[in-house]
């Protein structure tokens, strides 16, 4: 018969494993806190310059062509805001527009130029008939998202 191994009494926690547990909290706060300066919200520019680019309908460039002017002349009533050539926008309308019988399916985007991150985007379905309305809901939506640089 062999002796019995004499019982070692539990082991506590240890200094090391204490300070291994402090350091790890410590480095996770630290990547937290860097992590958060490093990360920027999102900025909205004061909307005071627009450039509205054609909407795209591949069945009826017309259509198109007559609803990005729409666009354009009623953006250009809205207070504070000029409509210009793409070069001197800060913000940019694009779209386009589809025809499938006898509905209209738009969307909308308004996006900072130099950018690809819309910051207003909508979709609608009208009937014919009623496009310009949904020109007009564009504009609102557009007036809505940015504020705009007072006179």
């Amino acid at each position: 018969m062999e002796p019995a191994a004499p019982e070692l009494p539990p082991e506590k926690p240890g200094w090391t494993a204490i300070a291994l547990i402090a350091a790890f909290v410590l480095a996770a706060v630290t990547m937290y806190v860097i992590g958060a300066r490093l990360v920027k919200p999102p900025t909205v520019s004061v909307l005071s310059s627009i450039t509205v680019r054609p909407f795209s309908d591949p069945s009826d460039e017309s259509l198109g062509a007559a609803f990005t002017q729409q666009i354009a002349a009623a953006l250009g009533k809205v207070k504070g805001l000029r409509v210009v050539s793409p070069a001197g926008a800060g913000m940019m309308v694009e779209g386009s527009l589809r025809e499938s019988g006898g509905r209209v399916y738009v969307t909308a985007l308004l996006i900072p130029t130099g950018s690809r991150n819309a910051l207003w985007a909508h979709s609608y379905e009208c009937g014919a008939n009623d496009i310009m309305k949904v020109a007009d809901e564009i504009v609102r939506g557009i007036a809505q998202a940015a504020p705009m640089r007072p006179h």
